[in-house]
């Protein structure tokens, strides 16, 4: 029976799974801020959990599955994008090199999972231009769909077929649209005019998580939960809600031309409250 952890790494926390047999020994969630600030309490929580066989690590953007022993310099720039300048403006990036140094020094038995794009099963041709069409953490509410759906019409992971909605923020994965690529989000702006960019010129990193529906609403410091209980009261609130049930709605609509007979639309993720 393997004994394993996910972690989901997260701009406000960091989200850890751990799983025996099918059955959760562990769940568990820090702060982002206090994991900048002290990239060893990571280390700890996986230390008390031992012994593991397998933990996938908080692997952002993706990586084709790396070892903690064969992680780098590159590597960490691939999997957060963001070089030492922007590590520095970020405090969670910031703290993202000294983690990777502690869990090296752990001897935990550390990988690091792929993102949609790194997929052979997405063709070459949808992944021009892209970087983001969803990070590893997405990737695996995926696998998960594929496993719910298989399970409750009773058949084949081959033939399975969806289109999943994640926001919180087919039986193989076919396209998908990240957080930067996509439509707006609670924090983030999503896809970026061109000529939005252009007039920007030089902008940090954190700007893309920025701009999204608590931004336009004016309320950037407010949980989605008690944003949603402005939404009866004042105009603006509501109208940023609208922007981002409208963005889920394109965003399916785009996604219907990869799969065009879906069996599902599966929704998840902290914006969608069960």
């Amino acid at each position: 029976m393997a004994r394993v952890i996910g972690i989901d790494p997260g701009t406000l926390s960091f989200d850890l799974l751990g799983l025996e047999d099918g059955n959760v020994f562990l769940d568990h969630t820090i702060p982002s801020a206090e994991l900048a600030a002290n990239p060893q309490k990571l280390v700890d929580v996986l230390n008390d959990a031992q012994p593991l066989d397998l933990v996938i690590g908080p692997s952002g953007y993706g990586l084709p599955w790396v070892s903690i022993e064969e992680f780098s310099e590159q590597e960490l720039f691939l999997f957060i994008l963001a070089d030492a300048r922007e590590r520095d403006h970020i405090s969670v990036l910031g703290g993202m090199a000294d983690m990777i140094t502690s869990l090296k020094a752990s001897d935990l038995p550390i990988v690091f999972m792929p993102g949609v794009i790194h997929l052979p099963t997405v063709p070459a041709y949808r992944k021009a231009n892209k970087i983001d069409m969803g990070t590893a953490d997405k990737l695996c509410c995926l696998a998960l769909g594929v496993y719910d759906q298989a399970r409750k019409h009773q058949i084949a992971y081959g033939e399975t077929s969806f289109i999943y909605v994640e926001v919180g923020g087919a039986g193989r994965v076919v396209d998908g649209l990240g957080g930067s690529l996509g439509g707006v989000g609670y924090y983030s702006l999503g896809g970026m005019d061109g000529e939005l960019a252009y007039l920007l010129g030089a902008f940090h990193k954190d700007l893309l998580f920025s701009g999204g529906v608590a931004y336009i609403a004016g309320q950037p410091t407010l949980a989605p939960e008690e944003l949603l209980q402005l939404r009866e009261k004042e105009p603006v609130v509501a109208q940023a809600w609208e922007a981002i049930y409208e963005a889920v709605v394109k965003s399916v609509a785009a996604e219907l031309t990869a799969v065009p007979e879906p069996r599902e639309i599966l929704l998840s993720g902290r914006l969608f409250p069960q």
